[in-house]
């Protein structure tokens, strides 16, 4: 199966600490299931503002969605076909 990957940039702040990072996600922009709902919901629900941690979150839904950090993505393109 073949997925549409987005590069979404993630920015915010955390008691005055901003936080920045970049993550790739096959997420719709339905509203409910898009990456800035998921953002606003994670950010209420972890410790770890990173990019590993809001992917781990958006994965274990177990649904058909994948996320993924900008080193995994380039791994995968970068060192697949191409």
């Amino acid at each position: 199966m073949k997925y549409e990957f987005y590069k979404a940039d993630i920015e915010f702040k955390v008691n005055g600490r901003a936080i920045k990072f970049s993550v790739y996600h096959n997420l719709p922009k339905t509203r409910g299931l898009s990456m800035d709902d998921a953002v606003t919901n994670w950010v209420y629900r972890t410790k770890k503002y990173t990019a590993k941690s809001l992917c781990r979150y958006i994965m274990d839904k177990e649904t058909e969605f994948i996320c993924m950090t900008e080193e995994t993505y380039k791994e995968l393109t970068e060192g697949g076909e191409g």
